[in-house]
């Protein structure tokens, strides 16, 4: 069994590694340059692959790189609002649900409970897409993952 000692460290770790890798990211995007700690790694412990989201993403830390490649399920809320229980349980097919939203208004891209981001709905062939209006900055995306 895994103590709360280790799980408090690691995700302190793991806090500290997102905030590194926003200020890597922040300097990268600003032209400046980070310092390699992972530089004396063998040339094929060096090289990871490259996220094709970030133009700035080859120039950081092999370390960095790695994490870029981690998956997070991203989402788009239409709208939300808290109602009782009671009434969730007299919802049935047919029951019309109202919320404070406006039709017009952005959707919103979230990471888990954080929104990240707003866009339009568009229809990509058969599918659901979400044209980006608005979008945090790095630091912002990046901590919206620790939770």
């Amino acid at each position: 069994m895994i103590s709360q000692d280790h799980i408090d460290t690691v995700l302190q770790d793991a806090e500290q590694a997102v905030d590194t890798l926003a200020d890597d990211v922040g300097r990268l995007a600003e032209g400046k340059t980070v310092a390699r700690p992972d530089a004396n790694l063998p040339a094929d412990q060096d090289t990871a692959p490259q996220p094709a989201a970030s133009p700035a993403a080859h120039q950081l830390p092999a370390r960095w790189r790695r994490l870029l490649n981690l998956r997070v399920t991203v989402s788009v809320e239409v709208a939300s609002r808290r109602i009782p229980l009671s009434e969730i349980l007299k919802i049935m097919p047919g029951t019309i649900l109202e919320f404070d939203r406006s039709v017009d208004e952005d959707l919103d891209l979230m990471i888990g409970r954080h929104r990240i981001g707003r866009g339009v709905a568009v229809k990509l062939h058969e599918r659901f897409g979400l044209r980006i209006t608005g979008i945090g900055d790095v630091r912002d995306r990046l901590a919206s993952m620790t939770g």
